[in-house]
């Protein structure tokens, strides 16, 4: 009689891909659009290290645009492209599960799908989380700087 052990139907390599899958398909922000994944962010990310940095381009402005004339004389005069970098960093996390009633899970018809399916859930809602809670902290900050200046201002008047 065959039998079959654990490492018959459970490849760390499978059960990685699996899900990490699981977790981006069941991402609400990435399966909407607000959120996606950046190419240049995850190279930076796959090299090693916790924090990098992305240049960009700073918005053109709202300058008054040039008004045109048939005077030759009037020139328009060329602005610079300015360009910054952001920080990033990494959030290095992990979780740990563990099950003494292995038979059950073993007996579904799919094993390592249905384990990989609750953990691509459990991330998909800790990063859900993370975004919501990272833009109401760039919201919270930006209210502190607006409410500074307004302070500040008044303080002047």
């Amino acid at each position: 009689m065959a039998t079959v052990q654990i490492s018959n139907i459970y490849n760390p390599l499978t059960f990685a891909r699996r899900e990490q899958e699981a977790q981006i398909q069941l991402n609400r922000f990435l399966n909407s659009g607000i959120v996606t994944m950046d190419a240049a962010v995850s190279a930076q990310a796959s090299t090693g290290g916790n924090v990098g940095e992305l240049p960009f381009f700073k918005p053109l402005g709202l300058d008054e645009p040039n008004y045109s004339s048939d005077n030759p004389a009037t020139n328009s005069a060329p602005k610079n492209v300015t360009s910054a970098k952001m920080v990033w960093r990494l959030a290095a996390q992990n979780q740990s599960w563990s099950t003494m009633d292995l038979a059950r899970e073993l007996a579904l018809e799919d094993p390592v799908g249905a384990i990989t399916s609750r953990i691509g859930q459990y991330w998909a809602t800790q990063n859900e989380r993370r975004v919501i809670q990272s833009c109401l902290g760039v919201l919270a900050s930006n209210v502190l700087i607006t409410a500074a200046i307004c302070v500040s201002l008044l303080q002047l008047m």
